[in-house]
């Protein structure tokens, strides 16, 4: 199964009453869980996706941030404000 272009399975565990989930987030990273049915295991993949990509999001838009402000303040560098007063 895909949800977001990442894959996920669903597969029934050896105890006929529970459902494993397994979400591969990249070629060395993976999350796995144990849900009671087998649309519970489903929507706790997705949930797993959406916490992954936040993270990821979030990680992302930090190195964004520092890199605008590491650019905003060599550039302050550059051209020193001159108090006119």
């Amino acid at each position: 199964m895909e949800h977001k272009t990442i894959q996920f399975q669903v597969v029934q565990a050896t105890n006929p009453c529970c459902w494993k989930w397994i979400v591969f987030l990249d070629a060395t990273r993976m999350r796995t869980g144990i849900s009671l049915t087998r649309a519970d295991a489903v929507l706790d993949a997705e949930l797993a996706i959406e916490k992954a990509l936040e993270q990821f999001r979030l990680r992302r838009g930090f190195a964004d941030r520092a890199r605008r402000r590491s650019t905003a303040q060599n550039y302050c560098l550059a051209f020193p404000v001159r108090n006119t007063s």
